[in-house]
């Protein structure tokens, strides 16, 4: 039996239990929408970012026609590979944070940072990602360039 205002009657057990089945399609239909309008905005930045990248792989090229092709589509996309000079790793990354020479292997290295703000310490940056150049070309890279804050 339920009890609802005083009455008790299994009357109001039907209508009850149609709210609750309503409610529930209410709260999947929102849920639903949520959803749909999270995979909208998803769909969109990935575009604008297509189109972002695209544009500066344009740019680059108008830019740099020496650069190769297949290269100017790497630094659009902000990716390092061995062989860039610092021009192109400049281009795909942005402005460093810091260049180091390390006299033991010869290198030049450029570090990339990731910042947060800490409550004590006030604006904290990380150093995530390093850039070793020999001769202006790049070497080898360390840590992971997803983390890097790019200005």
């Amino acid at each position: 039996m339920a009890w609802r205002w005083g009455v008790c009657g299994d009357d109001l057990h039907g209508p009850l239990e149609k709210f609750n089945e309503n409610a529930g399609a209410m709260k999947m239909n929102t849920n639903g929408k949520i959803f749909s309008l999270l995979l909208v905005a998803a769909l969109c930045l990935t575009l604008a970012s297509c189109a972002t990248s695209q544009q500066k792989a344009e740019t680059l090229a108008v830019d740099h026609p020496d650069w190769p092709p297949e290269l100017i589509e790497e630094i659009a996309q902000g990716h390092v590979t061995v062989g860039m000079t610092s021009d192109m790793v400049a281009a795909a990354m942005g402005k460093r944070g810091d260049s180091s020479f390390d006299d033991k292997t010869g290198e030049e290295v450029w570090t990339y940072y990731r910042g947060y703000y800490d409550y004590q310490d006030g604006a904290v940056w990380v150093p995530v990602y390093f850039v070793f150049f020999k001769n202006d070309r790049v070497v080898r890279t360390e840590g992971n360039r997803n983390e890097v804050f790019t200005w």
